[in-house]
């Protein structure tokens, strides 16, 4: 695909699936591969996408790019780097094999996610002076490991594993995926920040299960540094990625810590200490995603 057909493709998957795009818009979010394999076979100039879209049967797309307006605003978020779309290079190609049609064809970015091969921190707001340093440690050991750093940007243990990461030097190979729109987010030139919600959305509950579950499907292993049991953010993100399969789930061990124990009987790989948390990376790079072992003591 040509560069100006890249463009127009990026701008009809931007037009149709942005969020908080100010044209009016009803269409179905899971039929985007098929908007996306339309594209790919036609390849059209900008003037003929509605034409396309009809071809292949795509009519309320087809409606909804001939909005007067609707795709040079679309083009122009593509050509700023405002959105990140499922044709992007850059885009997680983990979240098309692992979430499938429920993946997010366009989403707002601020910078450009690292190509090197990521893992995922989650935890608890909430942390122990240990757990803060656990996280701190962690953050530095990923990015020793070449791997980039996925994160979802909250106090806690996010942020503690993230500031490890800066602190090594990482530049370019941090990520963050927020529960709320870019507005409220903080420039940084050292990481890039993606967001499914329109620029100006707030922090909600439902916005924050979304982000987890792309935290998860992001890359081939996700670390837990601490989670409550049987409440919060961080437990509900967990068992689901396990339930799920979404990706290999470690969680650090803690003595007689009831969430901790009770997610590594569900599958999850339990993690100390340093050479833990580099063994279960290697491993993440071999090992398929099946998750046959996820949940197999229970049936």
């Amino acid at each position: 695909m040509e560069r100006g057909e890249h463009l127009v493709a990026s701008a009809v998957l931007v037009a149709l699936y942005l969020r908080g795009a100010p044209f009016p818009r009803c269409v179905c979010r899971k039929r985007w591969g098929l908007v996306r394999d339309a594209l790919l076979s036609d390849t059209p100039d900008l003037n003929l996408v509605g034409s396309v879209l009809l071809k292949h049967g795509l009519w309320d797309e087809a409606a909804v790019v001939s909005t007067p307006g609707a795709l040079d605003w679309a083009l122009e978020r593509v050509e700023r780097q405002e959105a990140l779309t499922v044709l992007s290079p850059s885009y997680p190609a983990r979240w098309v094999q692992v979430l499938g049609a429920g993946a997010p064809p366009a989403l707002w970015s601020l910078g450009t996610p690292s190509l090197a091969p990521p893992v995922s921190v989650v935890g608890s707001r909430n942390l122990e002076p240990t757990d803060r340093q656990f996280a701190h440690r962690l953050g530095s050991w990923i990015i020793g490991s070449g791997h980039s750093f996925v994160s979802g940007g909250a106090i806690g243990a996010d942020t503690q594993a993230a500031s490890g990461a800066l602190a090594t030097g990482a530049e370019g190979r941090l990520t963050l995926i927020l529960p709320f729109g870019l507005n409220h987010a903080t420039p940084d030139e050292r990481l890039c920040q993606l967001s499914v919600c329109p620029p100006s959305a707030p922090f909600t509950a439902g916005q924050a299960m979304e982000r987890n579950t792309l935290i998860y499907a992001f890359s081939p292993l996700a670390i837990v540094v601490r989670s409550a049991f049987k409440t919060g953010g961080t437990w509900i993100g967990a068992t689901d990625a396990l339930r799920r399969r979404l990706t290999t789930v470690a969680v650090r061990g803690v003595s007689g810590d009831r969430a901790s124990e009770t997610l590594c009987r569900l599958g999850a790989i339990r993690i100390r200490l340093k050479k833990d948390v580099l063994a279960a990376i290697d491993a993440s790079g071999s090992a398929r995603d099946d998750g046959d072992q996820l949940f197999a003591a229970h049936g």
